[in-house]
């Protein structure tokens, strides 16, 4: 059986097309399982096999404004809790300069356990510096945090 030389011509268009299409199908999900997923979260060898465990991570509410508006003059007061008198540290006071925070590691080195966090502009009191100025030795300000972190991340607050 014969076919017209316009079937036959519609039948080619037809399978040329259908493999362009096939091709670009497999193409585009080669590049989809490739650059379509998430990569993983890198490890640095600081990291590995200590578990982070922050204690301190976020600073206290700040107080109220002076200057508050005039709908808040009409609310009464809240009145403070007494809390028992923190005696501050014996350092100067100075605040995270880092943007994305600190570790605060047990000891003076990288070997040292993770055993909390600061964010950036946490107010600390810097107690002591190792002796090759690496290190510093941190309390945070109204917490139980202390600790080791890099030096050259803190600045000393105007009043010290």
């Amino acid at each position: 059986m014969r076919v017209s030389g316009c079937i036959r011509v519609f039948l080619g268009i037809f399978i040329t097309l259908a493999l362009i299409g096939a091709g670009a199908y497999a193409v585009s999900r080669h590049y989809i399982e490739k650059y379509g997923a998430i990569p993983e979260k890198p490890v640095f060898p600081e990291e590995q096999g200590v578990a982070f465990s922050p204690t301190q991570t976020r600073a206290p509410n700040p107080p109220p404004e002076e200057g508050a508006a005039a709908g808040d003059a009409a609310k009464p007061a809240a009145t403070p809790k007494p809390t028992p008198a923190k005696s501050a540290p014996a350092g100067d006071l100075a605040y995270v300069t880092w943007p994305e925070g600190l570790l605060v590691r047990s000891s003076a080195s990288l070997s040292g356990d993770q055993i909390g966090g600061i964010e950036y502009k946490r107010e600390v009191y810097l107690l002591e510096t190792s002796g090759d100025q690496a290190w510093q030795k941190i309390k945070v300000a109204n917490g139980d945090l202390e600790g080791w972190v890099k030096g050259g991340n803190l600045e000393l607050s105007q009043g010290n």
